[in-house]
């Protein structure tokens, strides 16, 4: 793992000053307040304040006019100033790792983090690069998860085993779904400018998704780059060359792209065509660009124009073109990166197509512990026509399932309801077949099911409705029922009713009177807001959306009223 080293930004270093000074709390505030908004992330420099060359400076207009009438905040701003840029705390790269030949503990200086034993280096990976050290990301996709559970659910429905990497990439019906915008759950896509982008581009090429991932970031967004493709495109905005002599030598790179720059393969591409560079040649300049240091861009600079000058190339046509791929550099993003992530958009666009539900219940069960995520795709469901039905100790799996074109309620994500649990249940009716009522679930199930928590959480996600018993019956009944059947599942599973020759059916001489009382506000209509209430507080949101029929409603809550006088 990667050490990564966070610096004081401008704003920051006013906060850290005025609280060193011992200020006010609320100077530190004023000063922030009256500071320029950071651009892209970015804050302005604090040396941008006082430089009239800073081409942010007249941003700072309100902040000047505090330091000239508040010598607190002009305090406050001088020691700042000594702040600005220092290294404030340490932290880890999100992916990185660092490769050596040899004993990394012999090239650089290691830490082992003490709350997991990670070994971490020192020095930050552009350190590291520079002592000839490999550095490698590795992600992890919760959403390669999702596409082999939902193949699995292809097959457990009943259909056709699916080979992803058979598909051709050229599916109509995935672009209709794209150009549409519903790609709610689809990798990459799902975001809500996202989806507005992707109605106004209307791709239907594997290019325009490889595009519009690599567009939509920070710095193209900032140059309105997504939007000009999409418009170029669709042949709302003519398409125009980076300059008039550039047009004709530069058409096999930018053509695809309508004329834009999208991928850091076009930069080195250019400097090939137009000033002779070498590819090795032309991947230093790319980085170099991108590390905005002024004396390397000034020498790759010389390079460049004397390349470009030898091939006849105008001056006006080397300044439009270094001016164009410059601030391009520092946001550029790599195609072959762009160009995977696209396969896996693709994908999961193509299945959210052809196999809703299947596709479906395998993103509810990815996002089971995070509540926004669960409520956002549940409404999804209902969007698209797909019932989801509550769970049922006799058809539910511990995950998400499809069930023809319905989604069965996964277990597991009923509150109170751990994954042995479920096993427990599952085996059960495996090897003892379907249970026919309460009594007969708590005559078939071992201890590990018998609690009382548990079976009340069930009881209010609907899980035993197909019994036969209302919620409200069974919550009369199941405390004094598992007190009953408990101590009796607890001799059996030591084995003393075998040592004494009882019958061998478990709970046996024990019974289970349920009941029968009307349904009650806690069985009225099959909704989500009866499941979810006792789900996970993940999903507690999720009310008023229908699972299995009647219509939506929103619950009250069966806390008791305080005695009135």
């Amino acid at each position: 793992m990667i050490a990564t080293y966070g610096t004081i930004k401008a704003k920051q270093s006013l906060k850290d000053a005025a609280r060193v000074l011992g200020k006010p709390f609320a100077v530190g505030e004023q000063a922030t307040k009256a500071y320029p908004e950071a651009i892209m992330g970015k804050d302005m420099p604090l040396i941008g304040i006082t430089d009239a060359a800073h081409p942010r400076h007249h941003e700072g207009q309100d902040f000047r006019a505090l330091l000239e009438t508040d010598p607190e905040a002009q305090q406050v701003f001088e020691l700042a100033q000594g702040l600005e840029g220092l290294k404030r705390q340490w932290g880890v790269h999100a992916a990185g790792v660092i490769m050596s030949s040899h004993p990394l503990i012999d090239i650089i200086p290691i830490m082992r983090r003490e709350q997991d034993g990670a070994v971490i280096t020192q020095f930050d990976y552009p350190t590291c690069e520079g002592l000839g050290l490999v550095k490698m990301d590795f992600l992890g996709l919760r959403n390669l998860t999702i596409l082999d559970d939902a193949l699995d659910n292809i097959v457990d429905n009943g259909k056709e085993p699916l080979v992803l990497e058979d598909l051709e990439l050229a599916d109509a019906e995935t672009f209709d779904l794209l150009g549409r915008g519903d790609t709610l759950g689809v990798f990459q896509l799902d975001g809500t400018a996202m989806r507005h982008l992707l109605r106004q581009m209307k791709p239907d090429t594997f290019e325009d998704i490889s595009a519009v991932l690599a567009l939509y970031r920070p710095g193209p967004m900032g140059m309105n780059s997504h939007t000009n493709y999409a418009e170029r495109k669709n042949g709302r905005q003519p398409i125009a060359p980076i300059h008039p002599e550039l047009d004709e030598p530069l058409r096999e790179v930018l053509g695809i792209t309508y004329g834009l720059i999208v991928y850091q393969e076009q930069v080195q591409r250019i400097a090939q065509i137009v000033a002779g560079y070498t590819l090795g040649a032309a991947d230093l300049l790319r980085r170099a660009m991108g590390k905005k240091k002024k004396e390397i861009l000034d020498k790759e600079f010389g390079n460049f124009e004397s390349g470009m000058k030898a091939n006849g190339y105008s001056d006006a046509a080397i300044k439009a073109l270094w001016d164009t791929l410059l601030p391009f550099a520092d946001y550029a993003f790599n195609k072959a990166h762009t160009a995977a992530y696209g396969v896996l958009s693709f994908w999961t666009a193509y299945l959210k197509a052809h196999y809703p539900t299947e596709y479906m219940a395998a993103l509810l069960t990815s996002v089971g512990t995070d509540k926004d995520k669960s409520a956002l795709y549940l409404a999804e469901c209902r969007r698209m026509g797909i019932t989801v039905l509550p769970p049922d100790v006799n058809e539910s799996k511990g995950l998400f399932s499809a069930v023809g074109t319905d989604i069965r309620f996964g277990m597991t994500a009923v509150r109170n309801v751990g994954a042995n649990v479920v096993e427990a249940i599952i085996q059960t009716r495996n090897d003892k077949g379907a249970f026919t009522s309460f009594q007969d679930f708590l005559d078939k199930v071992p201890a590990t099911v018998c609690n009382k928590r548990t079976i009340d959480s069930l009881i209010k996600a609907g899980a035993f409705d197909s019994l036969g018993h209302t919620r409200r019956s069974l919550n009369a009944v199941h405390e004094q029922a598992i007190d009953s059947v408990v101590g009796v599942k607890r001799q059996e599973a030591t084995g003393q009713f075998d040592l004494f020759g009882m019958d061998d059916e478990i709970g046996s001489g024990v019974k289970v009177t349920v009941p029968e009382r009307g349904m009650g506000q806690e069985d009225q209509g099959s909704t989500l807001s009866a499941t979810c209430s006792a789900c996970t507080s993940r999903i507690t949101r999720c009310r008023g959306l229908t699972t299995s029929s009647g219509p939506s409603r929103r619950t009250r809550s069966l806390r008791p009223r305080p005695p009135t006088a």
